[in-house]
Order: C-alpha cells, then structure tokens, then sequence
C-alpha cells in the first residue's frame, strides 16, 4: 500500500472492501489519519518494517515486519488498529507470514517476492563464502581401510562369511563328496 510522502509503500493485510461509491459527491470525513469521500476503500492493517540490522542479516528471503496495534497504557498491545485506504493505493500484493513462537504475536515475515529469488541466488553464488578456500589437511584419514573393517565386522556379526570363506567351505564340501 502507498501511503503516500512520509510514509512509502508499507505491507498491508487487507480485511475487505467497502464500496462508498453511492454517496454524495461532497461527503467528506475523517477516519483514523484517512479522508474518506464517495469511492471504493480498503479495510487494512498497516504494518512497519524492522530496522534491526542483525534480525535483517540473518534473513535471506524475508524481510521481518510488526503489524500496528494500540497499546494499553502499561504498553501491552490493546487491539488491531484498522484503516480505510483508496484502492488506487494498492501496488501489488505480497506473502505476509506470521513470526511463530515469537513473544510479539504482531510480528510477522514478508516474503521476498518470486521475481526476486533468481537475483538472490546468482548474488549468493557470487559472493565469497568460508569453504570458498580448502587447505591440505595434516591429518590422513584411511576411509576405503575402515569401510572395509567395518563390511566384515558387519558380516561376522551376521553369520554370513566372506568371499574366501565361502570358497574355502565349497573346497571342503567337495573333498568330503569323494569320500
């Protein structure tokens, strides 16, 4: 939603619409900041975005958000605050998903909008990351010896034997045959 200088385009979830086409063409009032006059409304909840830089770094695809509500005057969030905004206002729609196990439960994330995730990416690839660089490692791991224990410790437990001993009892089996 556009609210215009001093406010910029800001996520809103909409409620519905109300249509208020059918007034007279001087009626004019004042609901919560907005001018209401004869046309079609929206009924939403406006939102800010977070200005913590650390919350914002560790998020790739979302961008955290806090819905407005009214505070008590202990500072507890009281109720939702709605507001009535022209139509012409709206520029394009957005994923609005809520923070779950969040103590604020007017905290929310914005999805980044499809259109952009192909940029995100190509920019992740790109940038420098610590695995970016492999050293040699002093250390020298004999993985194919240990598999290979492993295989035959496996089959002993089993019961089954390996190669050779299978070719060792077929030896046995044909020599008792000729007794």
């Amino acid at each position: 939603m556009d609210w215009g200088p001093g406010y910029g385009i800001l996520p809103c979830e909409l409620w519905c619409f109300i249509d208020l086409s059918h007034l007279p063409n001087d009626f004019q009032m004042e609901y919560n900041g907005s001018i209401v006059q004869k046309g079609i409304y929206a009924v939403v909840e406006s939102s800010a975005y977070s200005t913590d830089e650390e919350e914002i770094g560790m998020l790739d695809l979302f961008m955290p958000l806090t819905k407005e509500f009214d505070l008590t005057e202990d500072g507890q969030p009281r109720g939702r605050v709605f507001y009535l905004a022209d139509v012409d206002a709206i520029v394009s729609t957005t994923i609005i998903v809520p923070d779950v196990g969040c103590e604020n439960r007017m905290d929310y994330f914005e999805v980044m909008p499809m259109h952009k995730w192909a940029e995100k990416f190509v920019h992740w690839v790109e940038a420098p990351h610590k695995d970016d660089v492999i050293e040699d490692d002093p250390v020298e791991v004999k993985v194919e010896d240990d598999e290979e224990e492993e295989d035959e410790e496996a089959s002993d437990e089993d019961g089954e034997c390996s190669d050779e001993e299978a070719d060792e009892s077929d030896d046995e089996d044909e020599e008792s045959d000729g007794d």
